[in-house]
């Protein structure tokens, strides 16, 4: 981190309190003593979310948009939440939303390949089963080549468990193991009332860790948008598939199943929070994709846990299933928010 750039724009900030819109005692304050802790390589925009101090461009399009523009929107309060950790050695964050759900219904039954082939005695797949997801991130490198952005990895696991299956000797169904890394750059841009808030391009792989014919997996390169406005907050990621060799390639047709992008929309209401997830071919003939609906809401048993719903609809819930139609509804907990 260079230290004397950094302490100029601080005195700017102090100078100039009209480009800040909470450019307090208690905000110089903030700056101050993170920049006393702050880790090597934290840049001034980290600084600046960590104090919940927008940049310029981000107060314009708050204002342009009726908002109040010295209240940080959703997605820069989970910047400021994760910039805070950021400055601690070994930090981990949430990356996609992590959950456990005890119980999934399927509409229709899940496939019992493979794990049906490992028994002696014939079992299927029960339609009532748990599901549960978690996904973390970590920072491999904060500024990278002084360039203001950063490279990430991440890693995501969704599991199908068979609990109730005492037949089949209640198996996993399908795990499905998902390990990226990505550069992301923060924009702080008005784009037609919304703020842009970052940008960000990676490798994407994906697979259920079998082999042979029950073998699934596909490598992207997958960009990313993200937008605020308020308490919504809006991720855009569209992807290109790295081609295979036929020969090895398990699952040539997966696009036409789950796409060539995703879009996320989520809204918070106070302490309920809801999303929204669809990914669609972009075809009209043959038009396939998915959509996923959630709502999260407060226990009263239990401030740390969140209850939450889940609906899922269309294909590629699993990639044992990719190319099958699935409606699921489940019931469980939220271990952490979007």
């Amino acid at each position: 981190m260079k230290l004397f750039p950094l302490l100029a724009t601080l005195a700017c900030v102090a100078a100039a309190p009209s480009a800040f819109a909470q450019s307090t005692p208690d905000a110089q304050r903030c700056l101050l003593e993170q920049l006393d802790k702050a880790a090597e390589g934290m840049t001034v925009a980290q600084l600046r979310t960590l104090c919940a101090i927008p940049a310029p461009a981000a107060q314009q399009a708050a204002a342009d948009a009726g908002l109040e523009a010295d209240k940080p929107a959703v997605v820069t309060r989970r910047l400021q939440e994760e910039a805070a950790e950021y400055g601690k050695r070994y930090s981990i964050t949430a990356h996609r939303l992590n959950y456990i759900l005890p119980i999934t219904y399927d509409q229709r039954r899940p496939s019992s390949e493979p794990f049906a082939n490992d028994l002696e005695e014939d079992a299927r797949a029960q339609k009532i089963e748990m599901k549960y997801q978690f996904s973390f991130k970590v920072p491999l490198l904060l500024n990278a080549f002084d360039s203001g952005g950063s490279i990430f990895g991440g890693y995501t696991q969704r599991s199908f468990w068979q609990m109730y299956n005492n037949k089949a000797s209640k198996p996993f169904r399908e795990t499905n193991y998902e390990p990226e890394v990505w550069y992301q750059y923060p924009i702080n841009m008005p784009v037609l009332g919304w703020n842009l808030v970052s940008a960000s391009i990676g490798v994407n792989h994906q697979s259920n860790g079998r082999a042979k014919e029950y073998s699934r997996s596909w490598n992207r390169i997958m960009g990313g948008l993200v937008f605020e406005r308020g308490e919504y907050a809006i991720q855009l990621r569209p992807w290109w598939r790295l081609r295979e060799n036929s020969n090895d390639d398990d699952n040539g047709d997966i696009q036409h199943y789950l796409g060539y992008f995703d879009f996320a929309l989520g809204r918070k209401f106070g302490s309920h929070s809801f999303d929204l997830m669809i990914r669609n071919n972009l075809k009209r003939r043959d038009n396939r994709g998915a959509f996923q609906v959630g709502w999260s809401f407060p226990l009263p048993i239990n401030d740390r846990l969140r209850g939450y719903v889940q609906y899922f609809g269309g294909y590629g819930e699993s990639l044992i299933d990719y190319n099958v139609r699935q409606n699921t509804l489940g019931v469980g907990l939220m271990l952490a928010d979007w």
